[in-house]
């Protein structure tokens, strides 16, 4: 609040038209900034789509025409329900002994059959298998002998291996709390599982996957290029980091009390990579200088959305074309079997992508400041298309890493598909009650979806972890 005094001379009353005026303009500039932050929402901005709330923005696409027209496109494989040659049932249908336009007798006529195929279902039932270990006693020294059971045989009562892998590909897998799993299996199977229990399956798979997770970690931190991301989860009503990284054939989640640099070197792959890590512009991945680094262009492509639309700047628009342009390149000369676009065109591309800064530097030159005030700490505030302009100059590189190596994906969509489906789970379930469940989610969660990109089958995979013998997956 701005302190006024009943001026006594002209200089005086010019002098407080001057602080009002000021100050206008300082709260003008401050109602731009917060108008700005209500108008972003996951279409236009990194914000999560959870954060839309009931006023889902209308969806619109990143990607620019292409002039075809919606559905399967011409060549495209699709795929259909195919009928088998070898049925396990065979029910005929036979039509009635005479003619019923005529009634002339059909009993010495050939026939032909139309055939159609039912995939359904059989009865669903659990199969009980008793365990007998025969017992003698030595008639020499009364010493009792017994027969040994199978592994997993511990208790007098136990649940086999294909309903603890069904139970972990449940919770695991479709990201089910465990009072549903419980509930399903009790509804399917009238077999009563209960939550405590399914509680243990998932410990015993942790702690059986830990030589696997360590594995899938060494292999992500070798590997020449490598995905990372980061969000929050919340564990026992706190905020808590939730970090990924992944390649095209492997998965890692890890849970840690903080989001930045400590937590990434308590997980320990960064500290380790040696590759191309692809990322959004957290500013802790950048203190990693022993890395080559590449930046998400989805994230670019929001911001831009948002500094056109909302803030009509029409070099982010030019800018949105511009890296559509490069992609489309890049992606004609993979097509033709070209590995790297030509040292002209290169340099055509990033002088325009200079040239589109610098007519948004000039843009933002030519505004009043946000704010004139002096003494105050921290850096000076600016507009949100005069940080991304400063960011893209800055990181031009990382940018266009797509352009100059084609190894380079234009986006890092990979880490933020494998990162939504924790936030799926807590979106399902609510938070987790506690660290340890968080983490033995992560692990069987980066298991399976390791399992998936390598082409297992998750069942088949999950059952060998109960029965203690994982599969290492391939890290080269």
């Amino acid at each position: 609040m701005i302190q006024i005094q009943k001026p006594e001379t002209l200089d005086e009353a010019w002098t407080i038209i001057q602080r009002l005026m000021q100050h206008g303009e300082e709260l003008e500039a401050r109602i731009q900034l917060l108008e700005g932050q209500l108008k972003k929402n996951s279409r236009n901005s990194s914000k999560p789509p959870s954060s839309d709330g009931y006023l889902k923005p209308t969806p619109k696409s990143l990607r620019l025409q292409t002039g075809r027209k919606p559905g399967g496109q011409e060549n495209h494989q699709g795929k259909t329900l195919e009928m088998t040659a070898h049925p396990d049932k065979i029910i005929r249908h036979e039509t009635q002994e005479r003619c019923r336009e005529c009634t002339h007798s059909l009993e010495n006529v050939s026939s032909t059959v139309t055939r159609r195929q039912v995939f359904d279902l059989p009865p669903v039932s659990v199969v009980v298998t008793e365990h007998e270990a025969e017992v003698k006693i030595c008639p020499g020294c009364g010493t009792e002998n017994r027969g040994e059971f199978s592994h997993g045989v511990s208790g007098v009562t136990n649940y086999g291996p294909r309903v603890q892998s069904l139970a972990l590909y449940l919770t695991g897998q479709q990201l089910l709390p465990y009072e549903r799993t419980s509930n399903l299996f009790s509804d399917l199977f009238s077999l009563p599982i209960s939550v405590g229990t399914l509680a243990n399956m998932n410990q015993r798979a942790f702690e059986n996957l830990g030589p696997v997770s360590s594995a899938i970690a060494r292999g992500i931190s070798e590997s020449p290029l490598a995905h990372f991301d980061e969000s929050g989860i919340q564990v026992s009503g706190a905020l808590n980091g939730l970090h990924s990284a992944s390649t095209m054939t492997l998965t890692h989640y890890a849970v840690h009390r903080k989001r930045g640099r400590e937590a990434m070197n308590a997980i320990g792959i960064l500290p380790t990579f040696h590759g191309r890590a692809i990322h959004d512009h957290w500013a802790s991945y950048f203190d990693y200088t022993h890395m080559r680094h590449g930046l998400c262009n989805a994230h670019h492509l929001r911001e831009l959305t948002f500094i056109l639309d909302e803030e009509n700047e029409k070099w982010a628009g030019e800018m949105k074309t511009l890296l559509f342009e490069i992609l489309n390149a890049v992606n004609e000369c993979k097509q033709r079997g070209i590995t790297r676009m030509g040292w002209q065109k290169q340099n055509a591309y990033q002088e325009k992508y200079r040239s589109i800064l610098g007519q948004g530097q000039r843009y933002h030159e030519n505004l009043p400041p946000l704010s004139t005030r002096t003494g105050k700490r921290g850096r000076k505030a600016q507009r949100p298309g005069k940080n991304l302009l400063d960011r893209l100059r800055i990181g031009e590189d990382e940018t266009l890493a797509f352009m100059r190596d084609f190894s380079v994906p234009f986006t890092n969509n990979l880490a933020e598909q494998d990162i939504r489906m924790i936030k799926l789970k807590q979106k399902i379930s609510g938070c987790f009650r506690s660290f340890q469940g968080a983490e033995i989610f992560c692990r069987i969660r980066g298991y399976i979806s390791t399992a998936r990109k390598q082409g297992w089958n998750i069942l088949e995979s999950l059952e060998q972890t109960v029965c203690g013998l994982p599969r290492m997956p391939a890290v080269g």
